[in-house]
């Protein structure tokens, strides 16, 4: 009998633990927004950027500036009808969002073939970032594989290490360079 009980225990604790943490996480990252953003219509339920098509055509606050490489706030978010691509030295981030083309803060930079726009700062590209390298005479966070087939870099101990964790990667063979 005391087995019973232990197996339906263990059952409940597997169905019900994983909703409960996902209930709990999703409304930590709701608190993040205000109510003014929770209600603008720009935001889904989770907190995240809602596709361009479900936006509401204008966002009237709207008001694009460099703080909008760190965040997804709402004034960096055009509404449908509208575009970051009309505005000088801003580009389409991940999901329709308005990212300067530069990272403008110092010690912030922008990583190389990423999607999302978004600047990270040198800690991050250098602890957070698997398969980048920060070079900041260059100010990037650049993938290995583009900048370990470069002679420049090639001899450097960030490439060293990349081949030796797998030499036969294409840019790691004495071919490639």
């Amino acid at each position: 009998m005391t087995i019973i009980y232990v197996v339906i225990g263990v059952i409940i604790t597997t169905l019900v633990l994983p909703t409960a943490t996902v209930n709990a996480s999703t409304t930590t990252a709701n608190e993040d927004y205000t109510e003014e953003e929770r209600a603008s219509g720009f935001y889904d339920e989770k907190g995240y950027v809602k596709d361009t098509e479900e936006r509401p055509a204008i966002n009237p606050e709207f008001d694009t500036d460099e703080d909008c490489n760190l965040a997804y706030e709402l004034k960096c978010i055009p509404g449908s009808e509208q575009k970051c691509s009309d505005l000088e030295g801003f580009n389409n981030g991940e999901n329709n969002v308005c990212t300067p083309i530069e990272c403008s803060q110092e010690g912030y930079v922008n990583p190389s073939e990423d999607e999302h726009g978004l600047c990270i700062s040198y800690e991050r590209c250098e602890n957070d970032y698997t398969g980048y390298v920060l070079l900041k005479d260059e100010a990037s966070c650049s993938l290995l594989s583009d900048v370990c087939d470069e002679p420049e870099h090639s001899a450097k101990d960030y490439c060293i290490e990349y081949c030796e964790e797998d030499p036969d990667r294409f840019v790691c063979k004495a071919e490639a360079n």
